[in-house]
């Protein structure tokens, strides 16, 4: 028994509409975790510095608070559980660094993209990471 054109390209739209959804998801994810990623280091550095060090001159930050801050805003931006996952986004981890001068913050965040298509295919998440340094003496103070 045939089964009629129809059917096929039924079949044929549905495979096309999930690549559609697939390929938004994952251009739509990058331009998310960029501005993302922007906003955790610029609330890291406004979080961090010592209000009462930098007005004798001495600019700091304090890594913890920085570290917070820029985690708190990352989730909130993402909308991500705590530790760091959604229905989309899978084995997420994000690092801060600061250089020992104190004057570079550096942001990585990785995560595993979850795609219908590799679903489909029974292949593993696509990974990403993306990572920003960010010079704070010039932009901030």
């Amino acid at each position: 028994m045939q089964m009629p054109k129809v059917v096929y390209f039924i079949l044929l739209s549905l495979l096309l509409l999930i690549l559609m959804f697939d390929t938004y998801l994952y251009f739509s994810s990058v331009s998310n975790f960029r501005d993302a990623l922007d906003q955790a280091l610029d609330a890291a550095i406004i979080a961090g510095i010592d209000v009462q060090d930098s007005q004798h001159g001495k600019i700091s930050i304090e890594y913890n608070l920085a570290q917070e801050a820029a985690r708190t805003c990352l989730r909130e931006n993402l909308k991500l559980d705590e530790q760091l996952n959604n229905i989309f986004y899978t084995n997420s981890e994000f690092i801060l660094e600061i250089n020992s001068e104190g004057t570079l913050v550096q942001g990585k965040f990785t995560t595993k993209i979850q795609l219908l298509c590799l679903k489909m295919l029974n292949l593993p998440a696509l990974p990403y990471s993306i990572s920003k340094t960010q010079d704070y003496l010039s932009s901030y103070i």
